[in-house]
């Protein structure tokens, strides 16, 4: 198995202490992979200064290619989703946030969501 293009959804609460995100970015250099940090806008408001941050972060490696992409769209999932089937990507990765038990009780995870709809292997690695 070779990831060539790795997609990394990313938005405005993205803990870059996670020691998961160093070691996505070692696997990402072994395989030579391209990387799109992807930020999903709903509304006009929404601004994700965290994919500056990572985009940044990953810079600092000489060997990976990134490139940055907003994407508008009503649903997260739907916006995602739709990237990776026009883009080529062979993973997509997503940092799962932990909820409250009341979050979890009256909203359902984009995660969730994400990984009944995806048409590519999803990694999903935990927030600490």
């Amino acid at each position: 198995l070779h990831f060539k293009n790795v997609a990394i959804a990313v938005d405005q609460h993205l803990d870059f202490n996670n020691v998961m995100v160093s070691q996505l970015l070692d696997l990402c250099e072994h395989f030579d992979a391209n990387i799109d940090l992807l930020h999903v806008k709903i509304g006009e408001n929404s601004k994700a200064i965290a994919v500056d941050e990572m985009k940044a972060l990953i810079e600092k490696r000489k060997a990976l290619r990134v490139v940055s992409h907003e994407i508008q769209d009503d649903s997260v999932e739907h916006g995602l989703t739709s990237f990776t089937k026009y883009n080529n990507t062979d993973l997509m990765v997503v940092i799962h946030k932990h909820h409250s038990f009341l979050e979890r009780l009256f909203k359902r995870s984009h995660t969730g969501k994400l990984a009944l709809e995806i048409n590519v292997p999803l990694l999903v690695l935990q927030e600490n």
